[in-house]
């Protein structure tokens, strides 16, 4: 059976302007379940929810990443794999070249981001290495959005708010390889934009709620 849902239907697919419009599909990690990976259909990459990575600094998941067998396969994000990621979920990081401190953003904009994780209440932050740096990626509903946020010129901050970002090109991370790999080839760049509603129809989409 492929994968379980929570939406089965165009009509509530068409709902949720969030997904559509940050292309990210919620998938299983490691349990029937979990919802702990999200797919983005734009650009092929597995993203590792923050809640996961909660409390580690960039060092600390430089070493799990060696040598915890839960994070086979994963990887840090470069930098341009975390401004794809950011300029796509909200307009207005992409209108920015450098930082984007606080820009104002939709309420959709920050639910798709939120399918990535909340650790405390209606943040979705996150940190990423820019030049041996500790940058934070996040957001929070009406706050606005960070990025290129310094947070610490190291990589050894950590925090409760905070996981760090974690991506993969290897679908077999996910137990949901083949649902992955079905809805990566429905979403191909020849069907434009109603990829998504192709999926809901499918039955492949899920939306992720998150406890505060």
């Amino acid at each position: 059976m492929l994968k379980r849902m929570l939406i089965s239907t165009v009509a509530l697919c068409a709902m949720l302007p969030g997904l559509a419009s940050a292309e990210l599909v919620e998938y299983d990690w490691k349990q029937e379940g979990d919802g702990l990976v999200s797919y983005d259909l734009n650009t092929g990459l597995l993203w590792l929810d923050l809640t996961v990575t909660k409390n580690y600094s960039i060092d600390d998941m430089k070493d799990a990443i060696n040598n915890d067998a839960r994070f086979a396969g994963w990887r840090l994000p470069s930098y341009a794999e975390m401004r794809e990621l950011a300029s796509g979920l909200f307009e207005g990081v992409s209108a920015v070249s450098g930082d984007a401190y606080k820009v104002r953003h939709t309420k959709d904009e920050w639910e798709a981001h939120a399918i990535m994780g909340q650790n405390i209440g209606n943040f979705t932050y996150g940190l990423y290495d820019n030049n041996g740096s500790s940058m934070l990626f996040g957001s929070g509903y009406p706050d606005g959005v960070y990025f290129d946020y310094l947070h610490r010129e190291s990589l050894n901050f950590r925090r409760d708010y905070e996981g760090v970002y974690l991506v993969t090109n290897e679908l077999n991370s996910s137990i949901d390889a083949l649902s992955i790999q079905t809805a990566s080839a429905v979403s191909s760049p020849l069907l434009g934009g109603g990829a998504l509603l192709t999926l809901c129809a499918a039955g492949l989409v899920r939306r992720k709620t998150k406890d505060a």
